[in-house]
């Protein structure tokens, strides 16, 4: 009797350990899309995603990062698409001071893929400017980014944006206090942008913003604006946001600012900003050659 109890324990515990060790292999990874907001923190990161957001091809211009400077800076151009870009002949001006400003185009506008090809023509670098959902202003795009859309129709979006601005290198918030400020929108966003090997720059338009700690769980860089250089439509005022840029960039190394496609905007950056760099010894970068030597530029506070 013992010895007929001895074998059916042995049996039983070795079928229970196949079917533990079945399902051990069988075991799915985590998504990082589906993981509820509130546990965001605790995600494993899934290997398909990249850990670096460049082309390991790619390589810039070694000899001009060789000189030494004062401090770097990049300057971010939102709300192209309008057809504002054409009016001020943006790019031609822009090119002609052979002025790094990162383009940062609106999706599904009249004029947005112009605005691209011409951007792309001229040697700018190009960002998506997404549209997102906003605490208090009605949104005028179709396009939106919204809290209480599902993750799968959130991607939907951010695919087709990415299918009318093919050289995009990265993606900054148009508006979005609202959606920069919920976690689950957020990781949606920023998972999708990683996994298309392209960058964040938070507009910062909330200071609820979770886009700095969804950064740290996606492993990657975060970054977000310093200045806003044209809240006020006035040349003083613009230089003075510019003179501001500059001190953050003399002190800690690197800053980045925005700006809009405004007439007294471009004005400032054709007139004043190329003797203000040299003055000072500043070297105005796309967003990306900042990114791409990181370690150069000390992003110690993550921009």
């Amino acid at each position: 009797m013992n010895k007929k109890l001895f074998i059916i324990t042995a049996v039983f515990i070795s079928i229970s350990t196949l079917f533990w060790c079945i399902s051990l292999f069988t075991q799915k990874t985590v998504v990082i899309e589906e993981v509820p907001a509130q546990e965001y923190e605790n995600v494993v990161i899934p290997e398909p995603i990249k850990n670096n957001i460049y082309d390991d091809k790619e390589e810039i211009n070694k000899s001009e990062h060789d000189k030494q400077y004062n401090g770097y800076m990049a300057i971010v151009m939102d709300d192209l698409g309008y057809g504002y870009e054409n009016k001020f002949e943006l790019f031609k001006r822009l090119k002609e001071k052979n002025l790094k400003i990162t383009m940062s185009i609106i999706p599904g506008l009249y004029n947005t893929k112009k605005a691209h090809d011409e951007a792309y023509e001229n040697g700018f670098e190009i960002m998506a400017h997404i549209p997102m959902e906003t605490k208090n202003i009605v949104a005028q795009e179709t396009n939106v980014i919204k809290i209480n859309q599902k993750r799968d129709d959130i991607i939907i979006k951010l695919n087709n944006m990415l299918k009318e601005l093919k050289h995009v290198k990265g993606a900054n918030n148009h508006q979005g206090s609202l959606a920069t400020s919920d976690k689950s929108t957020m990781l949606t966003v920023l998972t999708f942008l990683k996994r298309n090997n392209l960058y964040f720059v938070d507009s910062l338009t909330t200071s609820d913003s979770v886009v700095k700690n969804i950064s740290g769980v996606l492993n990657t860089q975060y970054m977000a604006r310093d200045i806003f250089m044209d809240n006020k439509n006035e040349h003083e005022y613009i230089k003075e946001q510019l003179d501001k840029a500059v001190a953050i960039s003399l002190k800690r190394g690197v800053s980045i600012s925005i700006c809009h496609v405004r007439k007294n905007t471009i004005d400032v950056l054709e007139n004043y900003l190329p003797e203000l760099i040299k003055e000072k010894n500043i070297k105005l970068l796309f967003v990306s050659e900042i990114l791409k030597d990181k370690k150069k530029f000390s992003l110690t506070r993550g921009f």
